[in-house]
């Protein structure tokens, strides 16, 4: 049932996304189906651990906002399920609100996101919360304003208050007004490439996760476990992938083009936020100009992978903002250039790619059948 539900809503989004006039009936269709994918899900390899969590009274983490979330409802006398189907829907319309600000063609974000990194987030649903939150407040990093800063900075607390892994976030406040130095940038690249001797050198790694465990491992449990490395050479997989991200992002900098690109769409969609004309029409150039630094941040991770695949979750929270970029420069590149449909392909292959290396090849029963198996919703 779940299926074939899901098969029809899908393809008539991707009508939806390839009409000029999009219809806001089916884009809700394609929210409302994940939606009741992710929230009425009654079987996956996390969820088990969190149907024990929510009844749990004890605080043994730094996530105070999670814990004080799910006991709130929990007083309140709901169960598990319905908890889950309230984070689920709080979650999408973060996301949805970051999305409709910068296009008009929601659906055919939300066709890239079904493949990745959606099912993940069904299984992590903590994290898909920290996530989304992050996804909504990105786009106060593109204003200079004290205000927009200060909500940035709020918002990455609040979401390290339910996934600790996202304070490390914060800093790109700092990063992203640093980046117009010529010397920042040399010290960047030199960065990478010291990170990227260290994290090849066990003595060194080994030193690192003892600091971390001596400094916050009494507050965290989970530190002694994390800061330990337990792989050998599958952090190369995570590696291959940032470089991929990062250059897709560069790829998507070279193809927008700002003179194609639909003023009046952005005065509707950021009206409140800016004042300047100047800065409403090229909010998408800033989206697009922010995420190429917000990649280029993201290899100061590359070391975290070499100790355990969780980390991994740094990068895929950043996922999704690509998507989003990759509509964005879509939309701006005429519909009769080759290279329009030469970057889409790419784009969606690449998808496809992370869906299979990281979901279907390891999971696709426990968690790709299983999603649209066990659904209280879809029976």
């Amino acid at each position: 049932m779940a299926t074939i539900i899901t098969i029809f809503i899908y393809l008539s989004n991707i009508i939806n996304a390839l009409l000029k006039k999009h219809s806001k009936f089916l884009l809700l269709l394609m929210i409302a189906l994940l939606w009741g994918l992710m929230g009425a899900n009654t079987q996956n390899p996390d969820i088990y651990a969190y149907q024990i969590s929510y009844a749990d009274t004890r605080l043994g983490s730094l996530e105070v906002g999670y814990w004080a979330l799910k006991r709130l409802f929990f007083s309140f006398g709901f169960e598990y399920a319905a908890f889950r189907m309230i984070i689920s829907a709080l979650g999408i319309l973060l996301i949805h609100h970051t999305v409709k600000r910068l296009t008009d063609n929601c659906s055919a974000f939300y066709l890239f996101y079904f493949i990745y990194p959606f099912m993940m987030d069904v299984v992590q649903i903590r994290n898909f919360l920290a996530m989304a939150i992050f996804i909504f407040a990105v786009p106060y990093l593109m204003s200079d304003r004290k205000r927009d800063i200060l909500k940035y900075l709020l918002l990455i607390i609040i979401a390290a208050s339910v996934q600790t892994m996202a304070i490390f976030y914060l800093p790109l406040l700092v990063f992203i007004r640093m980046k117009k130095s010529v010397l920042f940038k040399i010290l960047l690249i030199e960065g990478i490439i010291f990170l990227i001797l260290i994290s090849l050198n066990r003595s060194v790694l080994n030193s690192f996760s003892q600091i971390l465990i001596n400094t916050i491992g009494s507050y965290d449990d989970r530190i002694a476990i994390f800061a330990y490395r337990q792989t050998n050479l599958g952090f190369l997989l995570f590696w291959f992938m940032q470089f991929a991200n990062f250059l897709l992002i560069y790829w998507a900098n070279r193809y927008y083009e700002p003179a194609k690109n639909n003023q009046s769409s952005s005065k509707r969609i950021v009206r409140g936020m800016y004042n300047n004309p100047l800065e409403i029409n090229n909010l998408q150039h800033k989206y697009i100009v922010l995420m190429f630094w917000i990649n280029a941040y993201a290899f100061l991770f590359l070391p975290f992978y070499v100790f355990q695949s969780t980390f991994s979750r740094f990068m895929r929270n950043i996922i999704p903002l690509n998507l989003l970029a990759y509509i964005v420069v879509g939309q701006t590149l005429s519909s009769k250039s080759v290279k329009k449909y030469l970057f889409i392909i790419t784009c969606f292959g690449y998808n496809l790619f992370l869906f299979y290396i990281n979901i279907y090849k390891l999971y696709s029963e426990n968690i790709v059948e299983a999603i649209f198996k066990y659904n209280w919703i879809f029976r």
